[in-house]
């Protein structure tokens, strides 16, 4: 028998940690170092999905690993770091004006 199919929850962003993006980070690097580039997508996706403060994009450096992507060989992967890094860039910038 199978199971009745669950109702799809809202995904809440899930907010990392340091720990989180370092391990992430690790993950991304390796990926691209073995020029895995659906595992590197998978990360930057679940990157995007997830929670990143802005103190967290100011003392990690997932960020320049993430720019890192847009040097990729693989063209859906260089667009999603683009786009990442474009959105992480804004809310740096929104975050500096309100503290201003």
């Amino acid at each position: 028998a199978t199971p009745p199919p669950q109702k799809k929850k809202k995904k809440v962003p899930q907010k990392l940690s340091k720990e989180d993006i370092a391990a992430v980070e690790a993950k991304i690097q390796e990926a691209v170092a073995g020029q895995a580039w659906p595992v590197a997508s998978k990360l930057l996706k679940n990157l995007a999905e997830s929670d990143v403060s802005v103190d967290l994009l100011k003392t990690t450096t997932v960020g320049k690993t993430v720019a890192a992507l847009k040097k990729a060989a693989d063209a859906k992967l260089v667009m999603a770091a683009k786009g990442l890094v474009a959105r992480w860039k804004q809310m740096v910038r929104d975050a500096d004006a309100a503290s201003s």
